[in-house]
């Protein structure tokens, strides 16, 4: 049985109204759960019966995060009386330790992000292992700068792990639990600050500029590859571009054409405008050609600048 899990804030509701059915009737004996602010509980309770609220309190507190943050800004080469892009830091923490949490507990999970609607089913595990995927779009360098402070080594050869969604099993959260703490027996209590803690020495030891840093689905997804081996599976997906939301047909469509989702990045603006036909085949060519062409010839290239930038 899979548990996913999303981290959300009331912005993507309209996103998650889709997102959840499909994920149900895709995997009929999955469980779900989304993270969601205190305050905000009940905005999400639309959503009934077939998911779980948890409140961010039960994972890390905002305030426990910054705690975090002052007891280790001393470190960091830019100095900041203030986390930048701090929600979205705590995003990643809540994500990590909410993950391994429930890895840790037996369970096979899959993160979901809260913005993204599937359109075809997708397989995350098989013999017991996460199946790896990997994104011919992207490829953020200061990610894997700081995964190689974390984890001390990268794959030879990757693709970026940044797909919208990553797996864990059992055995793959005990490991990574491992990489970032350096140990196992770690109480529930500690588990979430423990993580936290260890992505942000990584991230402020490892940069002179503050950006976006670090992403949990580089951090997963790169452990997993480093304990298992293997080549990844490219994942095609629209996301950059996207101008509004998709009825059912262009779901459909777009689902046809071999993409297995779409991202509604800044949901304010993209609910608010409906994705035209002509845009969208548009999409779907460049795309096409992008990933097929561009992101292909990437995997070459990387080899050796992400190993140059990584020893900086």
């Amino acid at each position: 049985m899979i548990h996913f899990f999303s981290v959300s804030l009331p912005n993507n509701i309209k996103s998650l109204r889709l997102t959840v059915p499909r994920l149900k009737r895709d995997y009929p004996d999955s469980v779900h759960s989304i993270i969601v602010p205190d305050e905000s509980i009940a905005e999400f309770s639309d959503l009934g019966s077939q998911v779980r609220l948890v409140p961010e309190s039960e994972v890390l507190t905002l305030g426990e995060f910054r705690n975090i943050f002052e007891e280790l800004k001393d470190q960091c080469r830019f100095q900041h009386d203030y986390l930048p892009r701090e929600k979205w830091y705590y995003q990643q923490a809540l994500k990590l330790a909410f993950a391994i949490a429930k890895s840790m507990e037996g369970e096979f999970v899959v993160m979901w992000d809260a913005d993204t609607i599937p359109t075809r089913r997708l397989e995350f595990f098989e013999n017991g292992k996460s199946l790896l995927y990997g994104s011919l779009e992207e490829f953020h360098k200061p990610y894997f700068l700081t995964v190689k402070k974390l984890f001390g080594a990268l794959p030879d050869r990757f693709l970026a792990y940044t797909t919208q969604f990553f797996s864990l099993t059992p055995e793959e959260g005990g490991v990574l639990l491992d990489r970032m703490v350096y140990e196992r027996k770690v109480s529930r209590d500690e588990l979430a600050t423990r993580v936290a803690r260890s992505m942000l020495a990584a991230v402020f030891s490892s940069h002179r500029e503050m950006g976006y840093l670090i992403s949990e689905q580089e951090v997963v997804g790169l452990s997993n590859q480093l304990l298992h081996g293997g080549k990844q599976r490219p994942v095609y997906y629209l996301r950059w571009g996207v101008e509004g939301w998709l009825d059912e047909k262009q779901r459909d469509f777009v689902a046809r054409c071999g993409f297995t989702h779409v991202s509604l990045e800044n949901p304010e603006v993209r609910w608010c405008k409906k994705q035209r036909w002509t845009r969208l085949f548009y999409l779907i060519i460049r795309s096409s050609l992008k990933q097929a062409v561009y992101g292909r010839l990437r995997i070459l290239h990387t080899r050796l600048t992400v190993q140059e930038y990584a020893r900086r």
